[in-house]
């Protein structure tokens, strides 16, 4: 059995924080433009919210920023992305719109591990 212990974003004002909070989930926001190019103080900010909650996974979904391997490596095997392609395929952004622009007939979504390489775990 799992059940949701933060949902955390960088966006403050995003959609899924409304909704976490209706359904009485606790929410949290660690906004990354205050830290510029600091991927290291945003990291560290992010692991200082996470922290007092114990969460045992991470699940991604919409987080739209690059973690650093030392980020990742602490949440070794704990933690998921949700990516909108057929991975290997279309790794990245615009996935969508590439899969069209090359005519594929089918696409769809991977869940994976997350890795030190972007979008490329098991």
């Amino acid at each position: 059995p799992a059940r949701p212990v933060l949902v955390l974003s960088n966006d403050p004002e995003a959609g899924g924080l409304t909704k976490a909070q209706a359904l009485g989930v606790p929410t949290a926001a660690v906004d990354h433009r205050p830290h510029g190019r600091d991927r290291a103080a945003f990291e560290a900010a992010l692991q200082d919210a996470l922290a007092p909650h114990g969460p045992d996974l991470l699940c991604l979904a919409g987080f739209m920023r690059i973690l650093t391997p030392g980020f990742v490596g602490a949440w070794t095997g704990r933690m998921l992305n949700i990516h909108p392609s057929l991975l290997p395929l279309y790794a990245g952004l615009h996935t969508h719109a590439r899969a069209l622009a090359n005519g594929d007939q089918w696409h769809g979504c991977t869940v994976h591990e997350v890795t030190a390489q972007l979008d490329h775990g098991p």
